[in-house]
């Protein structure tokens, strides 16, 4: 069965699996350089998405890729050539399937842990999708706390403390992602 994550990310990714193929066409690109894959990406519709918002666009997500923009620009031309092919004329992403699923790409704040359900992508990826559209459709804000001393109930319910052992605030740093 494989290690819980990735069994998964893998049934996540899976038309006979993934719910998402229910409501939205879905196509997985790979990236190779020889023998070696340099690059994945995602493009989709999700037919729900579209028509609750009133007009047709797509999205690309699960994007992975050496520091080689040559590499990035060839997997961001085929989202845009499939979506073409299905007179789809705004793409946005990245973001893996919907607007909560790891959306954006980190600007700052690399020194930082990562933040659960949120991008931590490298310093490149910012450069390489704005170096390709140009355009930063959403900007989101992140922000964690460092928790220090004593458990207190009254800042967070019990619940949470236990399961994170989060404590009272003493610092806060932020970083922000913004969608390409």
């Amino acid at each position: 069965m494989g290690a819980p994550l990735i069994s998964d990310r893998l049934a996540y990714l899976d038309p006979t699996r993934g719910p998402f193929y229910e409501h939205a066409d879905v196509a997985l690109f790979l990236a190779r350089r020889g023998r070696e894959m340099v690059g994945t990406i995602a493009a989709f519709v999700d037919h729900y998405r579209s028509e609750h918002l009133g007009q047709r666009e797509g999205g690309f997500g699960f994007f992975e890729v050496i520091e080689d923009y040559a590499v990035a620009e060839g997997l961001l031309n085929a989202v845009r050539d499939w979506l073409c092919a299905r007179d789809i004329p705004t793409l946005r992403g990245p973001t893996n399937f919907g607007d909560f699923d790891c959306p954006g790409v980190l600007i700052e704040g690399m020194d930082c842990p990562p933040v659960m359900l949120e991008a931590h992508t490298p310093p490149y990826y910012k450069d390489f999708l704005g170096n390709y559209s140009g355009v930063s459709y959403v900007n989101r804000h992140i922000w964690s706390v460092i928790a220090q001393n004593a458990v207190s109930s009254y800042i967070y319910p019990s619940r949470i403390c236990r399961v994170c052992a989060f404590q009272p605030i003493s610092a806060i740093y932020g970083g922000h992602q913004g969608d390409a």
